[in-house]
């Protein structure tokens, strides 16, 4: 994924801030291995941009696990680095359930009863549970597809979980960040345009892969000018 190493991001940003040495373990806590590590966590986990007008996500955070259902048992586990899920598609029945409101899952009558239940055809996500519409009567395979929480960089030859074009983004915010932490807000202000822009360029190419899934419709000219008449 990312080509920096968790301990080239530190002694960028150590760089960047003026080589102050006072910030590498202060009172036994790694200040500058805590501020890449939220700088990548803020990058990675918000769904918009700040400074930034489109909605965007990370396609490397999306991915899909399979878990079997059990007869009787009305709920599947979440998966442990699970952030939001996505989606949920029976592979047994082909066919995508439902998200439904846990409100409206408690609402509905004899989910304990053995002679109601059938294929799941709905979903809630409650703590660590996926609760299943109506009780599994049988041993379903489910796709889980979910956007999932990226890995925190800990030991020094670390990387990142998403491309290694957001290496550079993910340092300058971490500086933005800690200027601001030190109360050098002017500095931080100055620093923030040139990562937008930064941030602009890298999402433009990946809006390029969607443009295959747009469908364009042009107006034939002489019906355009019979408008205007």
């Amino acid at each position: 994924m990312g080509i920096l190493k968790y301990t080239e991001f530190k002694a960028e940003l150590k760089l960047q801030l003026g080589q102050r040495t006072d910030l590498d373990s202060l009172s036994g806590v790694d200040y500058i291995g805590q501020w890449v590590n939220r700088a990548y966590l803020t990058l990675t986990t918000k769904n918009k941009i700040a400074g930034v007008s489109r909605r965007f996500y990370f396609p490397e955070l999306e991915t899909s696990t399979a878990s079997t259902t059990t007869d009787g048992d009305s709920t599947i586990n979440v998966p442990s680095d699970c952030m939001v899920i996505r989606h949920i598609w029976d592979s047994t029945n082909d066919k995508k359930l439902r998200n439904i409101s846990f409100d409206k899952y408690l609402s509905y009558p004899g989910r304990a009863d053995t002679t109601k239940e059938n294929e799941p055809t709905q979903w809630v996500r409650n703590e660590d549970y996926i609760y299943l519409y109506p009780t599994p009567d049988d041993s379903y395979t489910l796709y889980i597809y979910y956007r999932k929480r990226p890995t925190v960089m800990s030991d020094d030859n670390d990387t990142t979980d998403i491309g290694a074009e957001w290496d550079e983004a993910i340092l300058q915010l971490a500086v933005i960040q800690s200027l601001r932490r030190l109360k050098q807000y002017d500095q931080a202000k100055n620093e923030e345009n040139a990562w937008e822009d930064l941030v602009r360029g890298i999402m433009e190419v990946y809006y390029q892969e969607e443009l295959d899934s747009k469908e364009y419709v042009r107006i034939d000219p002489a019906y355009r000018n019979s408008l205007r008449s």
